[in-house]
């Protein structure tokens, strides 16, 4: 309880994290509860169509209006902030755990592994990121999973990348060393003294990159 005290004294000391919390909680639950609200479900998948009622302006009916094939505009961005989630958030889960592991390992196990491995980023690197995820979108088709996984393949390099410059950092620091000298395993040291200590500017990245990938999709 005293943690939740804390925690709702910041959000009050803090009226724009409060407002972030507030609009980012907003979306999300409109993407989990999106179908079940759908007053024109046909309009929302695009099934039905009504010409005599396209580009008609906000209004009561239509609060968004309709776009040019008489589609209730409401229920589409309803529907559409559901998939935009679970493509934010799709990708930057796939991306992390590709690219977490090969950063981990690279930076930890160093050596001709870990050059490998960065020069195997590197070449994922060489192309632009929007680019990449174009090629690859072509490559697999249309669908969602698809434009997930094209644009995860573009941007795992990134955060193996990151992760990699802080395990480096972190590995040789004095409670590591300590932890090997009790005769901990490499293996649990690896993932339990290393790892967590690397992973702050990488969610911190990740959170950022949720956005990213949502304006990304949209060029797919």
């Amino acid at each position: 309880m005293s943690e939740f005290r804390l925690y709702l004294s910041l959000m009050r000391r803090n009226p724009v994290y409060l407002t972030g919390l507030i609009i980012v909680s907003s979306f999300v639950l409109i993407g989990l509860i999106a179908p079940y609200i759908l007053t024109r479900p046909g309009d929302a998948w695009g099934i039905t169509y009504d010409v005599s009622k396209r580009l008609m302006p906000p209004s009561l009916e239509y609060p968004f209006g309709t776009d040019e094939y008489g589609r209730d505009l409401f229920n589409r961005v309803l529907l559409g902030t559901r998939f935009s989630l679970m493509i934010g958030v799709g990708v930057v889960a796939l991306s992390l755990a590709i690219g977490i592991p090969v950063g981990l390992v690279a930076g930890y196990v160093g050596g001709k592994v870990g050059t490998a491995l960065m020069r195997v980023t590197d070449m994922f690197l060489a192309f632009p990121p929007l680019l990449l995820a174009i090629a690859l979108a072509a490559t697999f088709g249309r669908g969602l999973l698809n434009t997930i996984l094209a644009l995860s393949l573009s941007w795992w390099p990134w955060y193996s990348r990151l992760v990699y410059l802080q395990v480096s950092s972190v590995r040789n620091l004095p409670y590591v060393d300590a932890a090997r000298v009790i005769g901990i395993s490499e293996v649990r040291i690896m993932f339990r003294h290393v790892l967590p200590n690397s992973l702050t500017p990488v969610i911190t990245q990740a959170t950022l990159d949720t956005g990213s990938a949502i304006l990304e999709a949209s060029a797919l």
